[in-house]
């Protein structure tokens, strides 16, 4: 569907979760903001300097260049892995339904599901490639002494992932658990999103909400490039750019506006996202988010986060320290004025329409595609409450 723009665990819950099969811990979530949330908000004042990423990390496109033949077998079992993987066509509704995406979107951007059957494919692959290989891959878990735990498959690539934030007074189910930041886990199977570097070839892989632990191939944040892995090596030049957060957000600019629609009339822009809104500060995710917008000859760069209501008591993502409301415009005009500044090109921020938001108070380039599906915004629908900053 077309749019565009105008104008800790607790042990007893930890046992519940592993006694059916060895569950990952939340905390090794490589999208953790310095403070140890696992939600994109606004590092804590005291976290001055950007978190540092390995050594390994390219500037050119994000890729890991293996520099031995320990991280080469890692990124070669975890291609190994992604391989065999497909789609069902529940998740492909799923993904239309809730997403907004078509169904040559999903497929074209290689989104894979995520069922329990995984764990014997990274069984089968630890026996092949060696347990070193696929922890360093983050597709299994080490040994933690602190917990009594062995090495095990890591459960977030056979069906385990965030459900929803835990209401006060909630209680869990006997299969699920509740991490310190407030995010119950369970066996959700979230969906496998692919990372595909310029040449169209695997670097990272990422659960939805989740990822694998941190420093290793799936657990290293990057910029995300939605791209069809068999076009990929095509020259792309794009004047203008948006900037997003989440992988979902930009492959739905992706379809829509970008090099996936299928409209002729206008010239396609740019679509990237960042691992979450205060990346815009992270040294090595700037250089690689710098590089790409020279490589594509980038003249305009549209910032464009989630809008979220966080005022209300009764909604999901209300934050009673009113100074942390905002957050996401602050972030979205430090990236905008940095870029344009450090660039020479034009830097805007854009805020999404109020209308646009659902139930939860969320308004998103994704929900905005699936509400248009749905029929719950109107193609002609306008909002005040939409406006383009240029900085």
């Amino acid at each position: 569907m077309k749019i565009g723009i105008s104008g800790g665990t607790s042990s007893a819950a930890d046992e519940a979760i592993t006694s059916t099969q060895p569950a990952d811990r939340p905390g090794d979530s490589p999208f953790a903001s310095p403070g140890g949330s696992a939600s994109a908000d606004v590092p804590p004042a005291a976290s001055s300097s950007p978190e540092r990423m390995p050594a390994t990390q390219t500037p050119s496109d994000g890729a890991v260049e293996p520099t031995s033949s320990f991280a080469a077998r890692a990124l070669e079992a975890l291609r190994e892995f992604y391989n065999p993987l497909t789609l069902s066509a529940k998740d492909r509704d799923m993904l239309c339904q809730k997403r907004g995406f078509e169904y040559r979107t999903s497929d074209l951007l290689g989104f894979r599901s995520n069922p329990r059957s995984n764990k014997d494919i990274l069984i089968q692959l630890a026996a092949k490639h060696g347990f070193e290989a696929m922890i360093e891959a983050g597709l299994w878990q080490p040994k933690d002494r602190a917990h009594k735990k062995e090495r095990r498959p890591n459960a977030q690539f056979f069906g385990l992932g965030i459900i929803r934030k835990r209401k006060p007074g909630e209680r869990l189910a006997s299969n699920e658990f509740c991490d310190e930041d407030g995010n119950i886990w369970g066996w959700c199977e979230p969906i496998l999103i692919p990372y595909f570097d310029e040449n169209g070839l695997l670097i990272g892989l990422r659960p939805h909400k989740g990822g694998g632990k941190s420093g290793t191939t799936t657990g290293t944040p990057r910029v995300y490039f939605p791209r069809d892995p068999k076009r990929a090596a095509q020259p792309e030049t794009f004047r203008t750019v948006f900037i997003t957060e989440g992988e979902f957000k930009a492959a739905s600019l992706w379809e829509n506006i970008g090099a996936g629609s299928l409209l002729a009339e206008h010239e396609p822009a740019g679509a990237c996202s960042l691992p979450g809104i205060s990346f815009g500060k992270n040294y090595e995710v700037r250089q690689v988010l710098e590089d790409w917008l020279r490589i594509v000859q980038c003249r305009c760069v549209i910032v464009a986060f989630d809008n979220e209501e966080k005022g209300d008591p009764a909604l999901e993502f209300f934050k009673a320290d009113w100074t942390k409301r905002h957050d996401a415009t602050k972030w979205m005009r430090y990236l905008a004025t940095d870029l344009a500044r450090k660039l020479h090109i034009q830097g805007k921020v854009f805020v999404l329409p109020n209308d646009w938001r659902n139930k939860n108070g969320k308004a998103d380039w994704d929900g905005a595609a699936a509400g248009l599906t749905n029929g719950l915004i109107k193609p002609t629908q306008k909002s005040e409450s939409s406006k383009l900053e240029e900085f």
